[in-house]
């Protein structure tokens, strides 16, 4: 099946908007932190012993980017570093319980709005939605794996 050039323009319109609501969304309810640390944030809640390298492969963020928001996150109480027993030169990184409680607040907070955006879709479309959304999510992040492999994003 062919793709037509009004629908990739469609398509793109479609991720611009999506991209301005999700992003509005996430800038109101990271709760006193930036984008960026909100996503440090959740995924330290996720992996549990992160160290600033596996966040910067997992977020796709520079490794100094990661250090300077991790210290901005100790510094204010929602991180805590500790040795990691496995690897000297890294150390490894923790929630401390404010920065769980904020976890838990900025992911009770995003939970409720998807269940009511999900709701919004007829209830035998919405695992169709999540699967195809994750097709999506993949495609791109194959895509970007082979840019950056190949280095001439735009050439």
């Amino acid at each position: 099946m062919a793709i037509y050039q009004k629908d990739i323009q469609k398509f793109r319109s479609l991720l611009r908007q999506f991209e301005r609501i999700v992003n509005t969304h996430s800038k109101n309810c990271c709760l006193n932190v930036s984008m960026a640390q909100c996503h440090v944030l959740l995924q330290i809640n996720i992996d549990n012993n992160s160290t600033t390298n596996e966040l910067s492969k997992k977020l796709n963020l520079d490794t100094s980017t990661i250090s300077r928001t991790v210290d901005n996150l100790v510094k204010s109480n929602l991180v805590l570093r500790s040795e990691n027993p496995n690897d000297r030169r890294s150390l490894n990184l923790n929630l401390t319980s404010d920065g769980i409680k904020l976890c838990n607040a900025i992911n009770k907070d995003a939970d409720d709005l998807y269940a009511k955006v999900l709701r919004n879709i007829e209830e035998k479309k919405q695992k169709s939605v999540i699967n195809n959304f994750e097709l999506l999510v993949k495609a791109l992040i194959e895509n970007v794996e082979y840019k950056e492999k190949n280095s001439d994003c735009c050439g």
